[in-house]
C-alpha cells in the first residue's frame, strides 16, 4: 500500500497508521518530505495574515509517531525535487494567493504584491521565492 499527501490533515493519525498496517497485504509505504510541500509559503503567511501559520506535519512527526507505535520502519531517500519556478510575476502572485487563501483584488492581495517585490528572485525559467529549497522526499516503509 502506497500513500502520499494523506497524513497532513488526518486527525486520528495513530488509528490511520494502524489501519494502513492492518489492511496492507505486505508492505506499507508512505512518501514524506523533510518539510511539507507548502513550507516555502510559510514566510509569507504572517506578513499577509498577521498571525503565525502552523506548519503541517512532515517527516520528523511521522518518524516520532512510528517509533511511539513501535513500528520498525526503513527510509529510502528519493530524488530531490526542485519546485518549478513561477513563469511570470503574475503567476507568482496568483499561486501565492491560492496557497495563502487570499482573494484576488483584496487588501491582502495588494499587501502580498508588495511583499513579493522583495521575496522573489529571477531564475532560469521565471521567478522563485528567495528562500525556496529543494524538497527531499523519503519513502518510509514497514511490513505488516
Amino acid at each position: 500500500m502506497i500513500c502520499a499527501h494523506v497524513v497532513y490533515t488526518v486527525r486520528e493519525i495513530e488509528s490511520f497508521i494502524r489501519k494502513l498496517t492492518d489492511h496492507s497485504r505486505k508492505t506499507v509505504s508512505l512518501i514524506s518530505f523533510e518539510r511539507p510541500s507548502t513550507a516555502m509559503y510559510l514566510p509569507l503567511w504572517e506578513p499577509i495574515h498577521g498571525e503565525e501559520r502552523v506548519e503541517l506535519p512532515a517527516l520528523l512527526q511521522i518518524r516520532e509517531l512510528l517509533n511511539a507505535l513501535e513500528i520498525d520502519f526503513s527510509e529510502t531517500l528519493s530524488r530531490e525535487w526542485i519546485p518549478r519556478p513561477f513563469r511570470t510575476l503574475e503567476e507568482a502572485q496568483q499561486e501565492c494567493e491560492t496557497r495563502l487563501f487570499v482573494a484576488p483584488g483584496t487588501k491582502k492581495s495588494q499587501r502580498l504584491a508588495r511583499v513579493l517585490e522583495n521575496s522573489l528572485t529571477e531564475v532560469e525559467g521565471g521567478y522563485r521565492l528567495k528562500w525556496a529549497l529543494p524538497h527531499l522526499p523519503r519513502i518510509i516503509s514497514w511490513q505488516q
